[in-house]
């Protein structure tokens, strides 16, 4: 929106997509005997390979969600 100097308006426009959620199986149960430190190391890990893959295939990333996430193929 930035680039294109268009104000935002509001509405949506229909398109057909495959949203696509990733989570760490058995998060809730590690992350309890994981230090802070450790937990954080390994969030940043997992989620910037995640981010990269997301980007390299042209998708666009939603949100993280603790241990996962929601992006949408581009």
């Amino acid at each position: 929106m930035v680039n294109s100097g268009k104000d935002p308006e509001l509405g949506g426009h229909d398109a057909e997509i495959t949203p696509y959620f990733s989570d760490i199986q058995s998060f809730p149960s590690f992350s309890e005997v994981l230090s802070s430190q450790q937990l954080g190391e390994l969030l940043n890990e997992y989620l910037t390979v995640c981010t990269d893959i997301i980007q390299a295939q042209g998708g666009t990333l939603d949100k993280y969600i603790g241990g996962g996430d929601v992006w949408r193929p581009g």
